[in-house]
């Protein structure tokens, strides 16, 4: 199991705090999720943007314990690979009303000077 706080090192880049979070990151080429997720045309799974988007939400002190309770949309496309510079936008859904049970949060993954990735809608806890 691949623990994404292990995999964010030096490439990491906070662009800007709560309530709208950026980072930038350059995506290793030795992620291990890479591993097999595709032989010759490395691709950055689905899954690990989402356990990405939540590590990246947990650099700030007021989000260190969320916990994802559900992936409520998501679209794909355009590939991430080895080394890519991309550009990560959170920020609170509008249309989530604040209840205890959690915070709608949407994210959307830019390659950098390029096209949107991927976006999704994400609850948390």
């Amino acid at each position: 199991m691949i623990n994404p706080k292990d995999v964010l090192g030096p490439g990491f880049r906070t662009l800007s705090p709560p309530p709208e979070m950026r980072v930038q990151w350059t995506v290793p080429e030795s992620l291990p999720y890479f591993a097999g997720h595709f032989p010759g045309s490395p691709t950055l799974p689905a899954v690990a943007m989402i356990d990405l988007t939540l590590e990246f939400m947990r650099q700030w002190p007021e989000f260190k314990n969320a916990e994802l309770s559900a992936v409520k949309s998501a679209k794909f496309s355009a590939v991430i690979g080895p080394g890519a510079e991309v550009e990560i936008k959170i920020l609170r859904d509008a249309a989530s009303p604040l209840r205890a049970e959690g915070i709608d949060w949407r994210a959307e993954w830019r390659l950098v000077g390029g096209e949107v990735a991927a976006t999704f809608l994400l609850g948390t806890e």
